[in-house]
């Protein structure tokens, strides 16, 4: 095998993927998409905050009507009681005022059931809220029905929350906070970013040759190289490309990450305790010792090898499958199958 031709190959397949300015866009925009993803239903959460839907609430029971506690989303009201016809009245008076109607029959102590009326299915957010806000008093009205002195506070008093705290040792036997749940999250990503990769720079190869025979090039350049050279040129330059565009994400989002590490060294500062929003301190702390006490450059060294070698094995079973097809719609039909 001639190493000059295969770099050769390689160079001719890496640059013209590389110079596209679709190559140079996607690799821009795709950490973008990915943050504004994650960015949106936050801050579309944040606008609906001001828009708490009225739930009105019908106690035929007589005890649990003023239970219910406002949160961002619904705000409760207590309505006289009233059959289900005019339920149905009220509720198209209101031009969508009200959300739904909750009605708790009189014997709700032993059926705990309730019933809920509205012109579509509810969200699961406010079932949840219901049965929250009715299984704490419907407990305590069972606890006092028992007439044991101090009983609800022997129960509080025996519940015992366990909080498991999770350490690692490094090689050098140093401790560091860690969490399964970061883990477990990075491990799907990374594993989403490998399929992903495989899937779209093996099509790729595919397309390649596929065109290559279409346009009837492969037969001059065989001419001057052999086919296992050409075949590997072009897996290795894809390849290439492949790590390019992993290494412009890894330095993006490293600084990204810098920046708002900085940032929030500085908001730390000006912070008492408690001061960030639904999150203790403790707890906040605790979460970025243990994205720090992750061995980051280990983790995407060992991705960088298992995508070397998943891409490796698939880029060939494309480029298999891609010779022996002349026609891109014939390509694509074997995509799945890979």
């Amino acid at each position: 095998m001639d190493r000059n031709r295969l770099f050769l190959v390689m160079q001719h397949e890496y640059l013209s993927i590389v110079a596209k300015k679709s190559f140079i866009v996607t690799t821009i925009l795709v950490p973008i998409i990915m943050i504004a993803f994650m960015a949106v239903p936050i801050i579309l959460s944040e606008f609906n905050k001001s828009d708490a839907r009225l739930v009105a609430v019908v106690d035929r029971s007589g005890q649990y009507g003023n239970v219910f506690e406002d949160n961002e989303d619904y705000t409760f009201k207590v309505m006289p009681d009233m059959e289900i016809g005019s339920m149905k009245g009220e509720f198209d008076k209101a031009d969508g005022d009200i959300y739904a109607f909750l009605v708790i029959p009189a014997n709700v102590d032993s059926m705990t059931t309730v019933n809920v009326y509205s012109e579509k299915p509810i969200k699961m957010s406010l079932s949840e809220r219901i049965e929250e806000c009715l299984n704490a008093s419907m407990t305590d009205n069972r606890i006092a029905s028992y007439n044991i002195p101090e009983l609800n506070n022997i129960i509080s008093a025996c519940k015992v929350n366990v909080n498991v705290k999770s350490h690692t040792w490094n090689e050098d036997g140093e401790e560091s906070v860690s969490s399964s749940e970061i883990a477990l999250i990075t491990g799907l990503i990374l594993a989403f970013m490998t399929y992903m990769f495989v899937l779209m720079y093996g099509a790729m190869i595919m397309g390649s040759v596929v065109e290559e025979k279409t346009n009837r090039i492969v037969e001059v350049i065989v001419s001057s190289c052999r086919p296992i050279e050409l075949m590997l040129g072009k897996i290795l330059g894809v390849a290439l490309v492949g790590l390019t565009q992993i290494a412009v994400w890894v330095v993006l989002v490293s600084i990204v990450s810098l920046v708002l590490g900085i940032g929030s060294a500085f908001s730390a500062t000006d912070m008492t305790a408690g001061a960030i929003p639904d999150v203790p301190q403790g707890e906040a702390s605790e979460i970025i010792q243990a994205i720090m006490g992750v061995n980051w450059v280990r983790l995407i060294g060992i991705f960088v090898l298992y995508f070397i070698g998943g891409y490796l094995l698939y880029a060939a079973l494309f480029a298999a499958f891609g010779s022996a097809v002349d026609q891109q719609s014939d390509a694509n039909q074997y995509t799945m199958p890979v």
